[in-house]
């Protein structure tokens, strides 16, 4: 994403700063589910459903948590998100523009 590159296989960002930063495996599945429907907003519901209950952290903020983290590791300006996208009373959405055959 811009000058954020993510290795989802190493569950690593590599920043334009030169750091790398580690992934949680939670960060890696919810990132996982947003580029296979990049462009589309994924309903919270699913994301509750399909990332959190094979973490066990089903509880209400918790996705919201995650993605505050994830932000933190691969938006260049986590308060001006610029990729990972919330949509409000939605879900959250991956830049369409963030395509998995360029560094993210």
């Amino acid at each position: 994403m811009g000058p954020v590159a993510v290795d989802l296989d190493a569950q690593s960002v590599q920043r334009s700063d030169g750091e790398t930063v580690l992934l949680s495996a939670l960060e890696v599945d919810l990132l996982e589910v947003l580029v296979a429907h990049r462009g589309e907003t994924v309903a919270r519901r699913r994301l509750v459903n399909e990332v959190l209950a094979d973490h066990r952290h089903r509880m209400s903020r918790a996705l919201d948590h995650a993605i505050v983290r994830l932000r933190q590791k691969i938006e260049v300006d986590p308060m001006k998100p610029r990729w990972l996208i919330t949509v409000r009373t939605a879900g959250y959405r991956l830049e369409a523009n963030a395509r998995s055959d360029t560094p993210l």
